[in-house]
């Protein structure tokens, strides 16, 4: 939890069962974590203000200093179009249930991590904007085709020997 991650806290995101959210705050609590829980009781204004806070390191109170919440705890489907989490690392499931309920929107923004065990998994969060990611992978193709290209080139110059194998590069 405290790692730091391109100058930020590392974030983590725990979504479970409503049972489960009074264990695991206590829990986490214990550990002088600073923890944001989320639930269909508390108003939606309240919801937009703890993922808000989560996400922009943001007090979490004004009678509180220098703490904003590195963990948050939901039973919602926090991750839609109206609540992106875009500052946390890590997804925890404790059940795989979130998934199967919304599949396109577990392709756009996390991908398998770890399974810790037979009840947790662990998954990372990317960016909603896809593109980024396939663009990077393109401009690595690229490069490739491009290294390749170079190297028949120089040995059709006789630059280089003949001994270099282009799968390598």
């Amino acid at each position: 939890m405290k790692r730091d991650y391109y100058r930020c806290p590392e974030k983590i995101i725990i979504l479970t069962e409503f049972l489960c959210i009074i264990h695991i705050l206590k829990m986490l609590q214990k550990q002088d974590y600073c923890v944001a829980a989320v639930y269909s009781n508390i108003s939606v204004k309240n919801q937009g203000m703890c993922i808000n806070t989560f996400n922009q390191n943001l007090l979490l109170s004004e009678d509180e200093t220098d703490v904003s919440s590195d963990i948050l705890i939901s039973i919602l489907e926090i991750l839609d179009i109206n609540y992106i989490c875009i500052h946390a690392f890590q997804l925890i499931l404790l059940s795989p249930s979130w998934l199967e309920r919304d599949k396109t929107q577990s392709k756009t923004c996390i991908y398998h991590y770890r399974q810790m065990n037979k009840i947790m998994y662990t998954y990372c969060l990317m960016c909603r904007d896809v593109q980024i990611k396939s663009n990077i992978l393109d401009w690595q193709a690229m490069q490739k085709s491009f290294n390749k290209l170079a190297m028949l080139l120089q040995r059709e110059a006789g630059i280089v020997q003949d001994m270099i194998d282009l799968d390598t590069v």
